[in-house]
């Protein structure tokens, strides 16, 4: 009776200690798995907000190099920017012409620089060397 009554306390402490032990085993194991399924949840996310970020800036690129093209193509058409670039005469000879022309694109390119908040300035060159701009000090200072 006492074997037994020994090996009946050695069991009453020692379960308690096995139960523990195993419910700390337990509870480590999920603590890993948490631990690496919520980092890789974290990382695929990442890297999907990252993807999708990268795109949209594709898009917001893409379109702001549309929106340059189109505008270089409006400056293509206007029939004053057109004389001033194709005018192959020197600037003292068609002075008359020359100045109503770079008054008139001026005022155009005046326009179009309102029309974005980034462009400070727009010059055009021709071919015989004459040029017109608007004033980009003027707009620097009203955008700061």
């Amino acid at each position: 009776m006492t074997k037994f009554k020994r090996l009946f306390q050695q069991l009453r402490v020692q379960m308690p200690i096995f139960i523990m032990m195993l419910v700390f085993a337990a509870c480590f194991l999920l603590a890993l798995l948490t631990g690496y399924l919520t980092s890789n949840a974290l990382i695929q996310r990442a890297e999907r907000d990252t993807e999708a970020l990268l795109t949209q800036v594709i898009r917001n690129v893409e379109y702001y190099l549309d929106d340059m093209e189109a505008l270089g193509n409006v400056l293509n058409e206007h029939h004053s920017v057109l004389r001033m670039l194709l005018n192959d005469e020197t600037i003292e000879a068609g002075r008359a012409t020359y100045y109503e022309d770079a008054k008139s694109v001026r005022s155009f390119l005046t326009d179009l620089s309102r029309l974005r908040s980034e462009i400070m300035s727009i010059t055009i060159i021709g071919e015989n060397g004459s040029y017109v701009g608007t004033p980009w000090m003027e707009y620097a200072s009203d955008n700061i």
